[in-house]
C-alpha cells in the first residue's frame, strides 16, 4: 500500500463540487461547459454555479468568478468542530477532502475566504488535534493486542483523506503485525509495534 504525494490528494480534492459567481454569461451551449467530468453551468453573472474545485480556480485566476465560501469552511463551523474534537474521542464529520480543498482555496481565493488567516489557524488546530487522536487510537490498539486482543480491522469514522493518507502504511503494517501476533499467540512483538506508535 504506498502513500499518495500532497499533489495527487489535491488532484483528487479538485474533484469535488464547489460554488461560483461568475463575471460571464456564456450564451454558445446553453451556457453550459462541457467537459470529460460532465457539463457545468449555466453561467449567468450573479446566479451561483456549482463547479469542480479546480475549474473555480482556473476561473478565478482569469478573473471572470468570485468563489463562495462553503458553508463548512466557515470560522464559526470550524470552531464548531475544533470544540467537537477536544471534547468528544469520536472524529467530527468534516468534508473527506477537508484539508486539501481548504488549502488550495486559502493559496488561491483568499480575497473571497472570510477571516482566511483566522480558518488557518483554526485549521491547524483540529489537524493536530485529529492527529493525536489517531495516534492515541493506533496505542490502544497494539495496548489491546498486548492484552489479547485482536486487531483485525479498525473503523475510522470521519477521517478525512489526508489523514488516511499520512497513517496508511503504517497503519497496515501494524495491523498485519498485529494479527500475526494474534495468530501465534505471542506477546513479544507487540512492544516492537507499542515503541514505534510512541
Amino acid at each position: 500500500m504506498f502513500r499518495m504525494r500532497s499533489s495527487e490528494m489535491e488532484f483528487l480534492a479538485e474533484q469535488e463540487l464547489i460554488s461560483v459567481m461568475p463575471f460571464f454569461e456564456l450564451k454558445e451551449n446553453g451556457g453550459l461547459l462541457h467537459g470529460i467530468g460532465g457539463d457545468y453551468g449555466p453561467f449567468h453573472p450573479s446566479m451561483a454555479t456549482p463547479v469542480p474545485l479546480w475549474l473555480a480556480i482556473k476561473l478565478k485566476q482569469l478573473n471572470k468568478c468570485r468563489i463562495l465560501q462553503p458553508s463548512w469552511f466557515t470560522v464559526e463551523h470550524l470552531m464548531e468542530r475544533l470544540e467537537g474534537e477536544n471534547t468528544s474521542e469520536a472524529f467530527e464529520s468534516l468534508p473527506f477532502h477537508y484539508l486539501e480543498m481548504a488549502t488550495l482555496l486559502l493559496k488561491n481565493a483568499p480575497d473571497d475566504m472570510e477571516q482566511a488567516e483566522k480558518m488557518r489557524l483554526i485549521l491547524e488546530d483540529i489537524q493536530h488535534t485529529r492527529q493525536e487522536k489517531i495516534r492515541n487510537g493506533l496505542c490502544v490498539l497494539a495496548k489491546d493486542v498486548q492484552t489479547g486482543g485482536s486487531a483485525h480491522a479498525v473503523q475510522l469514522n470521519n477521517v478525512a483523506a489526508m489523514e488516511i493518507n499520512s497513517v496508511r502504511q503504517f497503519m497496515t503494517k501494524s495491523l498485519k503485525k498485529f494479527y500475526e501476533l494474534n495468530v501465534m499467540g505471542g506477546t513479544g512483538m507487540w512492544l516492537c509495534i507499542f515503541r514505534m506508535l510512541r
